[in-house]
């Protein structure tokens, strides 16, 4: 209890508030990311629903969280986008409640009251993925499909799928059509 009522008086002191926040901290890395776009069913008939899958992997980390001197946690990482076309379909940020995390390092304040340490915790990790629904049309209108991640402030950069092409389509019966008529 006695080191919360130290901090409250730092924060009194300083005027309310840090002058640096988990955002505000300068960039530790710059680790490149590769995001890759998947569809389960690979071959889907008309109506059917999809399931595409984003995953982002960095070179080195990205951001998933950071824990203020208060104890707060703020979520830093990036957003995972999913296009059908132009229209996104889904939409998600690199959190803690969807991302594994791991301890990256600490940043201190350069800021903070004289006599106190003001300690921001960083939290990281190399791999995650997204995973969004989508009903193929009743025709057989070719869907192209992308995933980007838009990269983070502190340890990451931005990276775009390729292209997914997808055509709903009906199973061929030919061959047992041919057969039945022979």
């Amino acid at each position: 209890m006695f080191r919360y009522l130290i901090f409250a008086l730092a924060v009194l002191h300083s005027g309310g508030a840090l002058a640096v926040g988990c955002k505000e901290a300068p960039r530790f890395g710059n680790s490149p990311t590769v995001t890759v776009l998947n569809a389960s069913p690979e071959n889907p008939r008309p109506g059917d629903e999809i399931t595409l899958t984003a995953l982002v992997e960095a070179a080195d980390v990205f951001s998933v969280s950071c824990q203020n001197p208060d104890h707060s946690v703020q979520r830093i990482g990036g957003i995972i986008d999913v296009f059908a076309g132009a229209t996104r379909i889904g939409s998600v940020q690199i959190a803690p409640e969807n991302t594994h995390q791991v301890y990256l390092g600490t940043y201190y304040d350069p800021a903070c009251p004289q006599g106190f340490t003001c300690p921001f915790f960083y939290y990281g990790f190399n791999t995650t993925s997204y995973s969004v629904k989508f009903r193929m049309p009743m025709d057989s209108t070719q869907q192209t499909f992308t995933a980007s991640f838009s990269g983070d402030k502190h340890f990451s950069r931005g990276s775009n799928s390729q292209p997914l092409n997808m055509s709903a389509a009906y199973a061929d019966n030919s061959p047992i059509i041919s057969y039945l008529l022979n």
